[in-house]
């Protein structure tokens, strides 16, 4: 049976029930095509500008205090580091759930890749990091042009600005083991070079931050109106189906990323790829902020993203968003619950009673168990109701995710 039509059967029986219990309305849920979303693609495009103009201001804001840091090392420089640098990943978490256009890889309608050079987690690697501590890699001109992406980024910035010890995670047989360069830099050059490099990879996050900010902007890319005027000209999307499809696999970041690799993983449960990497109950080590010890954070600020495009853009949650969309084609009760599922996801995460993930896992694993089962609810729903009501299809890397 062709997937989008199972899809719609699917959310059909499961949506019925709750339309009957309205008062006995029959209506399909399958998808209305008399339904304009242009009011919606328009709104989709306005709320991931204003989060990609918002993050670009903090990038700004940590390129300058990692460079204060470099230029003058002391205590009040490197606390504002690291808040310039929290404030900046409290912004991202939120854009991860709108990699549309040209954040999203090449190969997608407008895709450039712009995601990656800003944050590339789970793509880091802190022995290659440590491996241009020792080489100076930052020091190449062509640093931010030719280096891998898992010693750029956000990620790397977090590793230099909180990692404090002496040591590298890099094998024995590593040329920085092997040879004793690494154990020939002092302790005071070990730092000196970590605020070097943090301060080139922030100032590169920073131009990163621009170039998507750009691609927004009314004034030069205008994405947003390459997604409101889909099916109306854009020369991206010649049907509203497509761009309205490439929001919505944005949004399954909330499956593959938060509750897979952020949760499942380091919970030691089964992840959409089948594995489960962890046998010792739980896997700290497979948490996502390893260093500033930012995950607990960084879920509930993708949830924040999540429901800015699900429910409404301004600070309340108001505007027009999914909710809106589905009131309309007849599946309102689909859009409340799935609200109320996220105001109660974002709740399990408050409800942590540890400030780190890491403690949670060792001390109360069951309350970070709970925040999974409560993402899961979510996304659950995602791949089956909410597509199938929409008529939309899953994302390549969903389709036959079971979990």
């Amino acid at each position: 049976m062709n997937k989008r039509i199972a899809l719609s059967l699917a959310a059909l029986v499961l949506v019925a029930p709750v339309l009957v219990a309205q008062g006995g309305c029959k209506r399909s849920t399958r998808p209305n095509a008399s339904v304009d979303r242009t009011k919606y693609l328009q709104a989709f495009g306005e709320c991931t500008h204003a989060t990609v103009r918002s993050f670009q201001g903090a990038a700004g804001e940590l390129a300058a205090a990692t460079a204060k840091l470099d230029a003058e090392p002391s205590d009040a420089t490197r606390a504002a580091a690291r808040a310039a640098w929290e404030k900046a990943i409290d912004l991202w978490q939120q854009a991860e759930m709108m990699t549309i256009g040209p954040a999203a890889p090449t190969g997608v309608p407008g895709g450039r890749a712009l995601r990656d050079p800003i944050y590339a987690w789970p793509l880091v690697n802190r022995c290659f990091i440590e491996q241009n501590l020792v080489a100076k890699g930052w020091e190449d001109p062509a640093f931010s042009t030719n280096a891998l992406i898992s010693v750029r980024g956000l990620a790397a910035v977090e590793y230099l600005s909180y990692y404090e010890a002496t040591d590298n995670v890099c094998p024995s047989t590593a040329t920085i083991n092997a040879t004793g360069t690494w154990a020939a830099i002092t302790a005071d050059d070990l730092g000196k070079r970590k605020r070097a490099y943090a301060k080139v990879a922030a100032d590169d996050v920073s131009k990163q931050s621009t170039a998507l900010l750009d691609a927004w902007d009314p004034a030069k890319g205008n994405f947003t109106a390459m997604l409101a005027t889909a099916g109306k000209g854009s020369a991206l999307y010649a049907r509203q189906e497509l761009a309205l499809n490439a929001v919505t696999d944005a949004l399954f970041y909330l499956d593959t990323e938060t509750k897979d690799l952020k949760l499942a993983k380091p919970l030691g449960l089964p992840a959409g790829d089948g594995g489960v990497e962890c046998t010792t109950g739980t896997c700290p080590e497979r948490l996502e902020s390893l260093w500033a010890k930012r995950s607990k954070a960084h879920l509930r600020n993708n949830l924040v993203g999540f429901r800015k495009l699900f429910t409404g853009c301004a600070a309340d949650f108001s505007g027009v968003g999914f909710d809106d969309l589905l009131q309309e084609l007849g599946a309102g009760e689909l859009g409340k619950r799935m609200d109320a599922d996220v105001v109660a996801a974002i709740a399990a995460v408050d409800a942590v009673p540890f400030a780190t993930l890491d403690e949670a896992l060792a001390k109360d694993s069951a309350s970070v168990r709970r925040v999974y089962d409560a993402i899961k609810k979510i996304t659950d729903a995602l791949k089956t109701e909410f597509v199938g009501v929409l008529g939309l299809d899953l994302p390549k890397r969903v389709e036959g995710d079971n979990d």
